[in-house]
């Protein structure tokens, strides 16, 4: 900014003064306050670090200690628009169940030179073991243009994604929720035909004389009762598919696998005692 001055210029001194919303303190500065004096360079300019109104002004003085000094200008400073825009998320695997890989990307749109991304997603808006990051698993964020994790449970995820640019700007997506849906193969009611242990090898469940029963919802609630379990019933269990579970009670954990196999329903205690491990191999009713 400069003086809008007419007449003889010559010998004329400046100071050229700003300050922010009209405030002191951090939030002004001048030619004299910087350099302890006033120059004859005709124009001066500043920093405009934050957004808002600045109030700018000019001292003046001639040869023969005369002074005048501006009325003040303001200027608005407004953010300073990214060259991108992040409009959102999109799930690349719309159609992805209980124990597939979903991916997922930034929906960008502008340069997307330099930027990074952080991943994000939760089961159900949940934290502890139920939600990680490109960040949290890695310890920085990624160039890749689009991640994937792993939907052990069915439900529904939340999926967010943080974009950083080389100036440090970042801006953090809306979620998008996506939902996970059991494989229609494990949904039903199932009844174990087999049981096999390494202690009592392999036997029909009728030749030993226990029952056992297995149920499957649409939304992955589990229920087990028979014989088998002591006539207990393990309800509204939501289970990881193809993958380890554990059912923690009084009397111990009972740690298991269950995937599904040549049409059966393949139960797998594998954890606790070797003694009172066994497979089930189920029928669907």
């Amino acid at each position: 900014f400069s003086a809008d001055i007419s007449g003889d210029k010559t010998g004329l001194m400046y100071s050229y003064a700003w300050s922010w919303e009209g405030q002191w303190g951090d939030n002004w500065s001048s030619t004299k306050l910087e350099t302890g004096g006033m120059t004859t360079q005709e124009s001066g300019s500043f920093t405009a670090n934050k957004t808002g109104t600045y109030h700018v002004w000019i001292d003046v003085e001639d040869a023969q200690g005369n002074s005048a000094t501006t009325d003040r200008a303001y200027v608005t400073v407004n953010e300073k628009p990214l060259p991108w825009t992040l409009n959102g998320v999109t799930v690349l695997t719309p159609d992805a169940l209980a124990g597939d890989n979903v991916h997922f990307a930034a929906d960008i749109s502008g340069d997307k030179t330099g930027l990074k991304y952080n991943y994000a997603w939760s089961w159900e808006g949940q934290w502890g073991d139920l939600w990680s990051s490109t960040k949290k698993e890695t310890g920085s964020m990624t160039v890749k243009e689009s991640s994937f994790f792993k939907a052990t449970l069915p439900g529904t995820y939340h999926l967010w994604v943080d974009v950083e640019d080389a100036e440090g700007n970042s801006v953090t997506s809306e979620k998008t929720y996506f939902t996970v849906k059991v494989k229609p193969e494990y949904v039903g009611t199932w009844n174990a035909v087999t049981i096999y242990s390494e202690e009592l090898g392999l036997h029909q469940m009728a030749e030993v004389g226990l029952t056992a029963t297995i149920d499957i919802s649409e939304k992955g609630i589990f229920v087990m009762w028979g014989s088998l379990f002591d006539d207990l019933v393990f309800t509204d269990i939501l289970i990881p598919y193809d993958g380890a579970y554990a059912i923690y009670g009084d009397d111990g954990d009972l740690r298991f696998t269950i995937k599904i196999q040549s049409g059966q329903l393949i139960f797998d205690v594998v954890g606790g005692d070797p003694s009172q491990r066994f497979t089930l191999a189920c029928d669907k009713v």
